[in-house]
């Protein structure tokens, strides 16, 4: 019975300690993704200044560093090893679904610049079909959002139970 009780006590605090990884790995890629999307200095204050000036290709550029960066974030959640940790990989799937969801969004930006460039560099008749093609991507855009208030609802539903099933905070 003694050894029964020592080896729960073992894989509970095995457990406890993978667990506490995850929510500080999670925590490092919500960490990064803010700061990318919202820093003072991030990629996307970055792009919005490259849109203000016109250099579309800058912008387009800077996009690129960002599907890098959420592919990044993106992997490093896929390859945590959830084994053994209560709700992990429920927590990995949702944060992966709405860092996935976030990428989605922030990348349709490369039509809608790509649209704006060529509404610049046309005739008229050409420039109006692109403002046309940019009315209907905002609203493609729309349901994107949709999906990432839905996905972030999902993720922090599950984060807060990992946490209390996992006494993390």
């Amino acid at each position: 019975m003694l050894t029964l009780a020592a080896a729960f006590l073992i894989f509970s605090a095995c457990s406890n300690k993978k667990a506490a990884e995850l929510s500080r790995i999670v925590d490092r890629q919500e960490k990064q993704s803010f700061n990318m999307l919202l820093g003072e200095k991030g990629l996307e204050s970055q792009k919005l200044n490259h849109l203000i000036a016109r250099h579309y290709d800058r912008a387009l550029a800077v996009i690129d560093q960002q599907e890098t960066e959420f592919n990044r974030i993106i992997r490093t959640i896929e390859n945590v090893n959830t084994k053994g940790i209560s709700n992990g990989k429920e927590v990995q799937q949702t944060s992966v679904n709405y860092y996935t969801a976030l990428k989605n969004l922030y990348l349709f930006s490369r039509q809608e610049i790509q649209q704006e460039k060529l509404s610049r560099s046309m005739n008229n008749a050409e420039a109006d079909a692109a403002q046309r093609k940019l009315a209907d991507l905002y609203r493609e855009k729309q349901q994107l959002y949709q999906k990432v208030y839905q996905s972030e609802d999902e993720f922090y539903r599950t984060l807060k139970i990992f946490q209390e099933e996992n006494r993390l905070k």
